[in-house]
């Protein structure tokens, strides 16, 4: 039986971070690293992913800088078929990206402006998990989806009503991919993320005193930490959660509202 440590091992693993930009995605991607995994990096602009993919070769890991926008089917499909060609297989998607959109009420939401939230939260999860499923059901060994949902998913916050309902959105993808995939050995898991440091400031643009509002029901009494995601990234796409699928896994600072 291999030891605990060891279940956290992803030597020979190959994993994708769809959508990198924030210091949550950064992080996650050292962690996956640290634990032996190659990894493609995407995102829309070079400046996003290149420093970090030469941090990840400097630990003696392959990876791959890519830029692509993750809304356009077809770019996901080509990124796709380039890692499986260039590092030989996919082990693990993590599905990071995601666009706030305006803070005003949805009543004065365009249509354009809905769509584009739904297409930068919920489209691009379903385009990458399509392309990246379809090759690890042809490799028949099984492999992980990680979906990024937010604590507005379980929430009623001011003025991102698109963006909290995209992400319930993401919330429920999650549990349907879960059972639909596990026939395959395919785990779909989701990091419910809460806020995280310099979170107060872009509340309160939100809604004047919600930045405030939200530090005072985290039971924790702060925001996260840049690195705070990180175990759970790691566990999520490790064998250590090996019987673990259609969750939802919280890492709020305990705020109730996020269940």
């Amino acid at each position: 039986m291999a030891s605990l440590a060891e279940a956290f091992r992803l030597d020979g693993k190959v994993a994708i971070i769809a959508g990198v930009g924030d210091t949550n995605s950064r992080h996650m991607a050292l962690a996956l690293a640290e634990a032996g995994a190659d990894l493609a990096l995407v995102a829309r602009t070079a400046t996003a992913i290149e420093p970090l993919a030469d941090e990840i070769r400097a630990m003696g890991r392959h990876a791959l800088a890519i830029r692509a926008d993750l809304t356009d089917r077809p770019q996901v499909d080509a990124l796709a078929q380039q890692v499986r060609r260039e590092l030989g297989r996919i082990d693990i998607l993590f599905n990071h990206a995601g666009s706030g959109g305006a803070a005003k009420p949805v009543i004065d939401y365009e249509d354009d402006e809905w769509r584009a939230v739904f297409a930068g939260n919920l489209d691009l999860v379903f385009f990458a998990t399509r392309a990246v499923a379809r090759i690890m059901i042809e490799q028949g060994d099984g492999g992980v989806i990680v979906n990024t949902s937010s604590t507005a998913s379980r929430m009623t916050p001011p003025m991102v009503a698109p963006y909290a309902v995209a992400k319930a959105g993401v919330n429920h993808l999650t549990r349907c991919l879960a059972a639909e995939l596990a026939p395959h050995g395919i785990r779909v898991n989701a990091i419910l993320l809460g806020t995280f440091e310099n979170a107060g400031p872009f509340l309160n643009d939100m809604s004047p005193g919600f930045g405030d509002w939200w530090l005072r029901e985290t039971p924790l009494g702060r925001w996260g930490g840049a690195s705070e995601s990180a175990g759970a990234a790691l566990y999520l796409a490790s064998p250590a959660s090996s019987y673990v699928t259609g969750s939802i896994l919280s890492v709020t600072g305990g705020i109730a509202a996020a269940g």
